[in-house]
């Protein structure tokens, strides 16, 4: 989704600091411990309820944008809970009313006690003409507020939510969970203040697991800077379109980035001169493809070749007569064999666990060129400790979340509770370039690097589009692309990709997607990015 900013000021745009490509565009995420700090500067500088008004008109902006496009007449309701969250809320239906629309609140739990922004809304909120209807967090049973959702969900209503913000530590209980799945279940349009309630800001995943709920929402107006939060994990299903809205304030330092895509004004990474030839290319050398799993490898082969490598080399780990048809432009290289001038090693695509796969894997990481570990040569590292320490070519890990489970010794649910820590730890602990497939696929780097890569779709979820990743990678580290800016540029486009096959079935299909088609959308999201 595109994010927007809404005030003045560089909050997506900074240029990034230290090693990161010239080649791609990049907006700063910051995690809540940055964005509290910005704000308490903001609040001390500030007239007190000059940062809640500003949050406030920007939130009843775009609520005033999607209530234009509904039905005439149809109400707006802010769900308002106890915090500051609920307090910017509050005053932008305050302000909508002022404006002429039907806006109304319900208030959820207890007023706030202690003198603050959203304490001096409530009480202006009470004495204003706007209904506010005021209810216990638990009692009386929330199923009593039935009839009440089903009424404004009926009517068409558009729902603000202001239940919980970034301080939410605990799954959300009672009446506000009860209000969250009968909005869910009703499919009514919310837009949510900061972040949808239910997700954590700085992960992306619902607050309390298996136990927690989220709102869905069909836009979030993040306050002060977007949010690593808002771009990767369960929140995907959540947060909607982002908008940013700065309100004027500046993050000192983004905790990690969020990858847009390549910057226009740059220069073509893989630019050839006219005297290009297949050697200046780069040979890329594929190891995997066990007997049962040759296709594997083949799709890894497809896309290295298609992302512009100039030599490809297989080498199947159970070598046989019986060999599948391979592409015309490919050879076939047996596992013994010295292949000259190998730029770029891609291994494990297909690969099984056998003893001829550890001894391939073993001998394959002596190699000194870049190396890019995928599917069960990730899974044998995860067994055999140090077994990288002595490499010193560049090594990029391309784990789904399983496998990195088994990398770090950890449960799924530890990995997918937070995908950033889960690829930054990958990175520490094994030395190498990491990148944490799935839902907002996150990259990092050893020194503390990370980003998140902005690009993807559920038509990825299918066997092999993993293997055309790794082929992918391989192909740009054959092309002399630095390692870093090679898993970028990869991640990217792999995602790309998808997208733009979802926009050739002209209803934005997400069904269907096979991974040999991959490698041919990946060339002309390539070719097409080069051209502008």
């Amino acid at each position: 989704m595109t994010s927007i900013s809404t005030d003045a000021g560089d909050c997506l745009t900074r240029a990034v600091d230290g090693d990161w490509p010239a080649s791609l565009s990049f907006s700063g995420l910051a995690s809540i411990a940055s964005v509290r700090a910005a704000e308490a500067l903001g609040l001390a500088r500030r007239p007190r309820g000059a940062l809640m008004a500003a949050a406030a008109e920007a939130l009843a902006d775009r609520v005033a944008h999607w209530a234009r496009r509904r039905r005439a007449g149809a109400p707006i309701i802010a769900l308002v809970g106890p915090g500051h969250n609920g307090g910017d809320a509050l005053l932008a239906a305050m302000i909508l009313r002022e404006r002429g629309f039907d806006a109304r609140a319900w208030l959820l739990g207890r007023s706030p006690t202690e003198p603050s922004d959203a304490t001096s809304v409530l009480r202006r909120a009470r004495q204003s003409s706007l209904p506010v209807w005021e209810l216990s967090h638990s009692e009386p049973q929330p199923q009593a507020d039935a009839p009440a959702f089903e009424g404004a969900i009926a009517e068409g209503a558009l729902f603000i939510d202001g239940l919980f913000g970034i301080g939410l530590s605990r799954a959300v209980e009672h009446r506000a969970r009860d209000w969250i799945l009968r909005l869910n279940a009703g499919r009514a349009t919310v837009i949510a203040a900061d972040v949808p309630s239910g997700i954590d800001a700085d992960s992306g995943a619902i607050v309390g697991g298996s136990q927690g709920v989220a709102l869905r929402c069909v836009e979030t107006v993040s306050f002060i800077s977007d949010k690593p939060g808002l771009r990767t994990g369960a929140a995907l299903d959540h947060v909607g379109a982002v908008t940013i809205a700065t309100l004027g304030l500046t993050v000192d330092r983004f905790d990690g980035y969020l990858l847009l895509g390549p910057r226009n004004t740059a220069p073509a990474p893989l630019s050839r001169p006219r005297n290009a030839h297949k050697g200046r290319q780069g040979t890329v050398r594929i190891i995997g493809g066990a007997m049962g799993m040759r296709g594997a490898a083949m799709l890894a082969a497809r896309a290295a070749q298609r992302a512009g490598a100039g030599k490809v080399y297989l080498s199947f780990i159970d070598d046989d007569a019986m060999l599948p048809q391979l592409d015309a432009e490919w050879m076939i290289a047996p596992l013994e064999s010295t292949v000259p001038a190998v730029s770029a090693l891609v291994i494990g695509c297909g690969m099984g666990q056998s003893d001829s796969s550890r001894v391939a894997l073993q001998s394959a990481i002596k190699a000194d060129c870049p190396a890019v570990i995928d599917a069960d040569a990730l899974n044998l590292i995860a067994q055999w400790p140090g077994g990288l320490s002595r490499r010193t070519a560049p090594t990029i890990l391309t784990p789904h979340p399983l496998e990195a489970a088994r990398l770090l010794d950890w449960t799924m649910d530890q990995i997918l509770a937070d995908r950033i820590d889960a690829a930054r730890s990958l990175a520490r602990r094994y030395g190498a370039l990491v990148i944490l497939k799935g839902a907002g696929s996150v990259c990092s780097a050893p020194d503390g690097r990370w980003c998140v890569i902005s690009s993807g779709t559920p038509a990825l979820a299918t066997a092999g589009s993993g293997d055309v990743l790794a082929g992918t990678v391989g192909a740009l580290l054959a092309q002399r692309m630095p390692a870093w800016e090679a898993l970028l540029w990869a991640a990217w486009a792999h995602g790309r990709a998808a997208e733009r096959w979802s926009i050739a079935t002209q209803q934005n299909g997400e069904v269907g997607l096979a991974a040999s088609e991959l490698p041919d959308w990946i060339r002309s999201t390539l070719n097409l990015e080069h051209s502008t």
